[in-house]
Protein backbone atom coordinates (compact mmCIF):
# COMPACT_ATOMS: atom_id res chain seq x y z
CA UNK A 1 0.00 0.00 0.00
CA UNK A 2 1.43 3.46 -1.36
CA UNK A 3 2.09 5.80 2.11
CA UNK A 4 -0.47 9.09 2.38
CA UNK A 5 0.69 12.33 2.93
CA UNK A 6 -1.32 14.73 4.38
CA UNK A 7 1.34 17.56 4.62
CA UNK A 8 4.62 16.37 6.26
CA UNK A 9 2.43 13.57 8.56
CA UNK A 10 3.38 10.20 6.54
CA UNK A 11 -0.01 8.19 7.37
CA UNK A 12 1.32 4.67 5.58
CA UNK A 13 0.55 1.61 7.72
CA UNK A 14 3.54 0.11 7.16
CA UNK A 15 6.10 2.93 8.31
CA UNK A 16 3.88 3.74 11.57
CA UNK A 17 3.59 0.39 12.86
CA UNK A 18 6.97 -0.26 12.30
CA UNK A 19 8.81 1.71 14.55
CA UNK A 20 7.51 4.04 17.32
CA UNK A 21 10.19 6.71 16.56
CA UNK A 22 9.64 7.21 13.34
CA UNK A 23 5.84 7.37 14.09
CA UNK A 24 6.62 10.51 16.80
CA UNK A 25 9.08 12.02 14.62
CA UNK A 26 5.86 11.96 12.14
CA UNK A 27 3.75 13.74 14.29
CA UNK A 28 6.07 16.04 15.67
CA UNK A 29 6.76 17.35 12.01
CA UNK A 30 3.14 17.46 11.59
CA UNK A 31 1.93 19.16 14.43
CA UNK A 32 4.99 21.62 15.01
CA UNK A 33 3.89 23.81 12.18
CA UNK A 34 0.20 24.23 13.55
CA UNK A 35 1.49 25.44 16.94
CA UNK A 36 3.93 27.92 15.54
CA UNK A 37 0.68 28.98 13.89
CA UNK A 38 -1.43 29.13 16.66
CA UNK A 39 1.50 31.21 18.41
CA UNK A 40 2.29 33.31 16.35
CA UNK A 41 -1.98 34.05 16.34
CA UNK A 42 -2.13 34.35 19.69
CA UNK A 43 1.18 37.20 19.59
CA UNK A 44 -0.28 38.83 17.27
CA UNK A 45 -3.99 39.17 18.74
CA UNK A 46 -1.93 40.16 22.43
CA UNK A 47 -0.07 42.87 19.91
CA UNK A 48 -3.50 44.42 18.63
CA UNK A 49 -5.18 44.09 22.04
CA UNK A 50 -2.42 46.15 23.88
CA UNK A 51 -2.28 48.49 20.86
CA UNK A 52 -5.93 49.21 21.00
CA UNK A 53 -5.07 49.49 25.05
CA UNK A 54 -1.85 51.75 24.53
CA UNK A 55 -4.77 55.02 22.80
CA UNK A 56 -3.92 53.60 19.22
CA UNK A 57 -7.23 52.47 19.22
CA UNK A 58 -10.74 54.71 20.52
CA UNK A 59 -9.34 57.93 21.76
CA UNK A 60 -10.66 58.66 25.28
CA UNK A 61 -10.29 62.94 25.63
CA UNK A 62 -10.26 65.17 28.43
CA UNK A 63 -10.95 68.73 28.22
CA UNK A 64 -10.01 70.94 30.95
CA UNK A 65 -10.43 74.44 31.49
CA UNK A 66 -9.53 77.29 29.52
CA UNK A 67 -7.22 80.46 30.98
CA UNK A 68 -9.03 83.65 30.44
CA UNK A 69 -6.74 86.37 28.97
CA UNK A 70 -9.75 88.73 27.70
CA UNK A 71 -11.79 91.63 29.11
CA UNK A 72 -14.44 91.16 32.05
CA UNK A 73 -17.36 90.91 29.51
CA UNK A 74 -16.04 87.57 28.82
CA UNK A 75 -15.32 86.08 31.81
CA UNK A 76 -18.09 84.15 31.72
CA UNK A 77 -16.93 82.53 28.26
CA UNK A 78 -14.38 80.51 29.69
CA UNK A 79 -16.62 78.34 31.64
CA UNK A 80 -18.87 77.47 29.49
CA UNK A 81 -16.21 76.87 26.69
CA UNK A 82 -15.13 73.01 27.95
CA UNK A 83 -18.60 72.16 28.16
CA UNK A 84 -19.31 72.74 24.87
CA UNK A 85 -15.99 71.52 23.55
CA UNK A 86 -17.07 67.69 25.04
CA UNK A 87 -20.62 68.24 23.86
CA UNK A 88 -19.22 68.77 20.24
CA UNK A 89 -16.71 66.53 20.46
CA UNK A 90 -19.22 63.53 21.98
CA UNK A 91 -22.01 64.73 18.94
CA UNK A 92 -19.02 63.47 16.39
CA UNK A 93 -18.56 60.28 18.44
CA UNK A 94 -15.71 60.61 20.44
CA UNK A 95 -15.57 59.46 23.82
CA UNK A 96 -15.08 62.14 26.59
CA UNK A 97 -14.39 62.57 30.10
CA UNK A 98 -17.43 64.03 31.76
CA UNK A 99 -16.42 67.71 33.11
CA UNK A 100 -17.61 66.79 36.70
CA UNK A 101 -14.65 64.36 36.70
CA UNK A 102 -12.44 66.70 35.55
CA UNK A 103 -13.56 69.32 38.12
CA UNK A 104 -13.31 66.65 40.85
CA UNK A 105 -9.71 65.57 39.75
CA UNK A 106 -8.74 69.21 39.55
CA UNK A 107 -10.26 70.04 43.15
CA UNK A 108 -8.87 66.93 44.69
CA UNK A 109 -5.24 67.44 43.33
CA UNK A 110 -5.61 71.34 44.33
CA UNK A 111 -4.41 72.57 40.63
CA UNK A 112 -3.62 75.89 40.15
CA UNK A 113 -2.08 76.35 36.86
CA UNK A 114 -1.52 73.79 34.02
CA UNK A 115 1.82 72.77 32.08
CA UNK A 116 2.50 69.91 29.89
CA UNK A 117 3.79 66.93 32.13
CA UNK A 118 0.82 68.16 34.66
CA UNK A 119 -1.87 67.54 31.87
CA UNK A 120 -0.42 64.57 31.20
CA UNK A 121 -0.72 63.35 34.90
CA UNK A 122 -4.03 64.59 34.86
CA UNK A 123 -4.86 62.52 31.76
CA UNK A 124 -3.56 59.70 32.86
CA UNK A 125 -5.54 59.78 36.52
CA UNK A 126 -8.69 60.21 34.47
CA UNK A 127 -8.12 57.53 32.13
CA UNK A 128 -8.13 59.97 29.03
CA UNK A 129 -5.26 58.73 26.16
CA UNK A 130 -5.83 62.74 25.47
CA UNK A 131 -5.91 65.98 26.74
CA UNK A 132 -7.08 69.89 25.51
CA UNK A 133 -6.08 72.95 27.15
CA UNK A 134 -5.22 76.27 26.13
CA UNK A 135 -6.19 79.98 26.49
CA UNK A 136 -8.59 82.33 25.35
CA UNK A 137 -7.25 85.68 24.37
CA UNK A 138 -9.03 89.04 23.80
CA UNK A 139 -6.82 90.42 20.51
CA UNK A 140 -8.76 93.84 19.68
CA UNK A 141 -12.34 92.25 17.82
CA UNK A 142 -10.99 89.11 18.10
CA UNK A 143 -10.80 86.31 20.45
CA UNK A 144 -7.92 83.92 19.74
CA UNK A 145 -7.90 80.04 21.08
CA UNK A 146 -4.61 78.94 21.56
CA UNK A 147 -5.15 74.83 22.58
CA UNK A 148 -3.22 72.06 22.85
CA UNK A 149 -3.94 68.60 21.76
CA UNK A 150 -1.61 66.04 24.21
CA UNK A 151 -1.62 62.42 24.00
CA UNK A 152 -0.64 60.79 27.42
CA UNK A 153 2.23 59.28 25.84
CA UNK A 154 4.42 59.43 23.17
CA UNK A 155 4.23 62.55 20.62
CA UNK A 156 4.35 66.31 21.72
CA UNK A 157 1.48 67.90 21.89
CA UNK A 158 -0.37 69.41 19.06
CA UNK A 159 -1.07 73.43 18.49
CA UNK A 160 -4.76 74.45 17.38
CA UNK A 161 -5.29 77.36 16.88
CA UNK A 162 -8.52 79.13 16.42
CA UNK A 163 -10.14 82.85 16.20
CA UNK A 164 -13.52 84.26 16.28
CA UNK A 165 -14.97 87.94 15.84
CA UNK A 166 -15.55 89.38 19.21
CA UNK A 167 -20.07 90.29 19.14
CA UNK A 168 -21.61 87.03 18.81
CA UNK A 169 -21.85 86.35 23.17
CA UNK A 170 -21.06 83.04 23.17
CA UNK A 171 -17.84 80.81 22.08
CA UNK A 172 -20.23 77.99 20.70
CA UNK A 173 -18.65 78.27 17.52
CA UNK A 174 -15.33 78.52 18.29
CA UNK A 175 -15.96 75.45 20.26
CA UNK A 176 -17.62 73.61 17.54
CA UNK A 177 -14.39 74.48 15.28
CA UNK A 178 -12.15 73.48 17.61
CA UNK A 179 -13.78 70.28 18.47
CA UNK A 180 -13.89 69.57 14.75
CA UNK A 181 -10.52 70.07 14.40
CA UNK A 182 -9.53 67.52 17.04
CA UNK A 183 -11.78 65.22 15.57
CA UNK A 184 -9.51 65.68 11.96
CA UNK A 185 -6.30 64.60 14.32
CA UNK A 186 -7.80 61.81 15.21
CA UNK A 187 -9.60 61.04 11.49
CA UNK A 188 -6.04 61.68 9.91
CA UNK A 189 -4.44 59.00 11.80
CA UNK A 190 -6.96 56.54 11.13
CA UNK A 191 -7.80 57.40 7.92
Amino acid sequence: MPPVWVGALNLSLENSMSNPADRFRNLLSAFVPICLAVALCVVFSGEVLAAEAGGEGTPVIMVLPFQMNAGQELDRLPADFPAAVVRSLESRGLKVVPMSTVEKLIQKRGVTGLDLAGVRSLAKAAGATHAVYGAISELGDTISIDSRLVPLQGQSAKPIFVEQRIGTGTLAPSAENLAGRISGEFSARTG
